[in-house]
């Protein structure tokens, strides 16, 4: 009985270990099925790139694995029962470094949401089992390579990488504070308020892997067999309540956005050194701004920054705007120091070919008339009779407003090539400065950032280059200057290519300021922008010479303007000091000549008067005198040569101060030579001056004292005038007194007549008194006999036209006055006649020639000349003789 309780109790004892081993075995069995399944399942989260649940799975293989390893320690044979645990472990422990190589490329990613990057970082922290701090600066890490990254690319433009760093940067931060800030001074510390990581976390270590339907322990039976350890297994973590510390948030996020300054000034600074226009770069600007205005987290941005940093962050305005602004101001600097280099290279070419300009485009340059004075089809401007003229800019006034300001064709081609330079560099920055590159507008801005906040600074800086480019092209233009100055001391002619040079030169001068309206546009600065008020451009508005009140002044401009002129006027001295000088040379060896050749060679003719005289007897005695009636030929070829010089070279378009540097020096000269004439003959015993010689340079230095009066209060013409004095009593000296009281009536009468004869021959030299020398001049005297004369009358009212020739012909005769005709002679009819000849013909007769009724010009020539084509004719053979 005993025997068989024990037998029983024997086989059920043996029967409960086979149960259990059977348990045991199925459980195993179970597990090991389970890890069959795993390489499947956690190949399928990580091709949705789901990596948490392919770390939970890892992780629940791994729990697996090291359970049945320390369960199986008493069974010896268990890795031979089963040697399928061995290999299925090695094939699943490679998907450890898989899983963290793709949370780690995930967390470089910036276009993926907060979530999957607090999860990433989660199945770092829980397979390397770190804590946040490190997987803090690992993130961080990871951000910096990826904007390195960036800058190694290169398969992408230059937009969309400067977009990328800046997205890159504004999401880091913004997932920085996601995933990574607690807000310790906060009093209710629940989940809700936690991070992202920490919620990702304490989530994971407290869901069962089959709640979160990762696994399903149900499905088939084999599954029931699996022990609570498997169905109940969570990941644990011992930094689950732990958290990144605000001040190491802190000084890692300064630590890191002073990293990503240092590398974005490197990168981002190469990449804008392939870009050639500021154009461009306004469109990376603009592409930046449009994609932080569409980006809703800039809404918080501010707040983001003081919790993250401590401080504000502007990513636009600390990062990217001053490498923009370097680029900028390099690109403008270049562009002007460019127009600089091309401008020196015309005006080299140009005055290269000024030493052989017969026969191409620079013939006007040598001979300003023949420009002048020839008609082409752009004279009028095509608007002419539809626009006032204030309303026309100087460039849009014709071919007319060139030819008065003296602007040849070489001179107008040099200066529209600059101004198209200038307009393109000009065309280019606007885009970058003004909001509206047609109204010159600029829009404050504020979200997300003012793309204009560099407006004025830019401007200011286009004036200072464009001021250094001036300066640079000033000192080009001094040193051609000074080497023509130095060329000009060994040339003894009047015309020359020298001089030719020295006269573009100053013309380059003046037409840089008139026909490059560009050039004032950038020289502006900040007054470029338009006013509120909505007021146009200034390079739109009228830049007319003839309305200059309307003209907003500019100090700047005004001083390079001034600068330019003072520039123009030095080169004309040079060459008014080398043409007075040629021409004074010949006046003095002229007027210091004795010798009986040069004397008749230069005599002029001397009218002969008659004159009654009374004896003591009371009868009366006919006799005739001769007085001077014309300045010597020397002088008038000396004052008539500066006149076609200043034709030459375009003197009507000089400056006033130019005319009277040129006027006084001449008249200086002339007055020197005369003193020193006078001077000779005082200190001489034998006596240097006869009466005669006397009479005539009396006559010449009285003629000078009226065509230059130089009646200004300036200390120089005082001493003009004080200087003529001396010489005129000098002379009165050396003759008669009873013959010069007879004859300084007649004298004078003829000074006022050859006065009126030569104001528009010696026009250019006279122009400067005008008015004071006619008002004097302009109604002679009336006589008792008509004079032949051979200046047009052209009006009655002579004050309308103070231009005009002014006749001294009297309107009012006898009408019995016979015509008396006379005889014109020229070169066709006379075939050669002297120079003496041609002159008799038209200096006046004497006094007992009586001339018809008619004062007409036309009539007195029309007994020789039988027709108008006559007339006509002859008039166009003048110029050739």
């Amino acid at each position: 009985m005993i025997s068989g309780s024990a037998k029983h109790r024997k086989n059920k004892l043996e029967l409960d270990n086979r149960r259990k081993e059977e348990a045991r075995f199925h459980e195993v069995s179970s597990q090991i099925k389970l890890l069959l399944d795993m390489p499947e399942k956690i190949w399928t989260y990580l091709d949705n790139e789901d990596f948490l649940s392919a770390s939970r799975l890892y992780l629940l293989s791994q729990h697996i694995n090291t359970s049945l390893h320390l369960n199986s320690q008493n069974a010896s044979n268990f890795l031979y029962w089963f040697p399928v645990l061995t290999r299925q472990w090695a094939a699943i422990s490679h998907f450890k470094s898989t899983i963290l190589q793709g949370c780690r490329q995930v967390i470089k990613e910036s276009s993926v949401s907060d979530q999957k990057i607090a999860e990433s970082l989660c199945s770092i922290l829980l397979l390397e089992n770190s804590n946040p701090r490190q997987v803090f600066n690992e993130f961080l890490l990871a951000r910096t390579s990826a904007i390195q990254a960036l800058f190694q690319a290169g398969t992408s433009s230059t937009k969309e990488l400067v977009c990328s760093v800046v997205q890159l940067i504004s999401t880091t931060i913004h997932q920085i504070y996601a995933v990574f800030y607690n807000n310790e001074g906060a009093e209710d510390k629940d989940l809700e308020s936690a991070n992202l990581l920490l919620k990702s976390l304490v989530k994971v270590t407290s869901e069962k892997l089959h709640e979160s339907g990762l696994v399903d322990f149900q499905s088939s039976a084999s599954s029931k067999s699996l022990p609570k350890s498997v169905t109940e297994f969570c990941p644990s973590h011992k930094s689950v309540s732990m958290g990144v510390s605000e001040s190491h948030l802190h000084d890692n996020c300064k630590q890191w956005i002073h990293t990503c300054t240092t590398d974005i000034k490197t990168g981002v600074g190469k990449l804008l050194n392939y870009v050639k226009t500021v154009k461009h770069l306004a469109a990376i600007r603009d592409a930046v701004w449009d994609m932080m205005h569409q980006d809703s987290n800039q809404v918080t941005w501010e707040g983001v920054c003081l919790k993250v940093l401590n401080e504000p962050l502007y990513i636009w305005q600390d990062l990217i705007r001053p490498l923009f602004v370097d680029r900028v101001k390099t690109l403008i600097q270049q562009q002007f120091e460019a127009t600089v280099d091309m401008t020196r290279k015309q005006i080299g070419k140009i005055i290269t070919e000024v030493d052989s300009p017969q026969g191409s485009s620079l013939v006007s340059e040598a001979d300003m008339g023949s420009y002048v004075w020839s008609e082409s089809p752009g004279d009028l401007a095509p608007n002419t009779a539809w626009g006032t003229a204030g309303s026309r800019t100087l460039l849009e006034s014709g071919g007319l407003m060139m030819k008065a300001k003296a602007y040849t064709p070489v001179i107008q081609s040099f200066c529209k090539s600059v101004d198209e330079k200038l307009k393109s560099i000009e065309v280019d920055y606007k885009f970058y400065i003004f909001s509206d590159v047609d109204t010159l507008c600029v829009t404050v801005e504020t979200q997300p950032f003012n793309r204009y906040a560099d407006s004025v600074s830019l401007l200011n800086y286009v004036q200072v280059s464009c001021l250094e480019s001036v300066n640079s092209l000033m000192e080009y233009l001094t040193q051609l200057l000074g080497e023509c100055r130095t060329a000009l001391a060994a040339v003894t002619e009047r015309q020359n290519t020298v001089g030719n040079k020295l006269l573009l030169t100053g013309r380059l001068c003046a037409a840089l300021c008139d026909l490059t309206p560009h050039l004032r546009q950038n020289m502006l600065g900040r007054d470029q922008i338009a006013s509120t008020d909505g007021s146009r451009s200034l390079l739109k508005k009228s830049v007319s010479a003839r309305s200059p009140g309307q003209q907003e002044m500019n100090a700047v401009w005004e001083d390079v303007k001034s600068r330019f002129t003072e520039l123009q006027q030095s080169v004309y001295r040079v060459w008014i000091d080398h043409v007075v000088a040629t021409s004074l040379t010949g006046f003095t060896a002229a007027v210091h000549s004795n010798t009986t050749a040069d004397l008749v060679q230069t005599c002029s003719k001397w009218e002969e008067v008659s004159i009654e005289e009374e004896t003591e007897d009371g009868k009366k005695v006919s006799s005739k005198i001769s007085v001077p009636m014309q300045a010597s030929w020397y002088v008038m070829s000396l004052l008539y040569g500066l006149c076609r010089d200043l034709n030459n070279m375009g003197g009507h378009a000089l400056a006033r101060g130019v005319l009277e540097y040129l006027v006084y020096s001449v008249s200086d000269g002339m007055v020197s030579v005369y003193a020193c004439l006078v001077n000779q003959s005082s200190s001489s015993k034998e006596p240097v001056l006869t009466q005669q010689r006397a009479l005539q340079l009396l006559f010449d230095v009285k003629f000078l004292r009226l065509i230059i009066p130089r009646k200004d209060d300036a200390a120089e013409s005082r001493v003009y005038q004080e200087r003529l004095d001396g010489i005129v009593g000098s002379l009165e000296e050396h003759v008669d007194p009873f013959d010069l009281d007879v004859f300084s009536p007649y004298m004078q009468a003829n000074l006022n007549k050859m006065l009126h004869r030569t104001s528009v021959l010696l026009g250019g030299l006279t122009s400067l008194d005008r008015m004071g020398l006619y008002s004097v001049t302009s109604r002679p005297p009336a006589g008792t006999q008509q004079e032949q004369h051979n200046v047009m009358l052209l009006s009655t009212c002579q004050s309308r036209f103070p231009l005009l020739p002014l006749s001294t012909q009297q309107t009012r005769f006898s009408a019995t006055q016979p015509v008396v005709p006379q005889t014109l002679y020229w070169g066709g009819d006379t075939g050669g006649a002297s120079l003496k000849e041609t002159a008799a013909a038209v200096l006046p007769q004497s006094g007992s020639q009586k001339m018809g009724t008619s004062s007409s010009f036309y009539d007195k020539i029309g007994t020789g000349l039988g027709s108008m084509t006559d007339i006509s004719n002859w008039f166009s053979t003048i110029g050739s003789k």
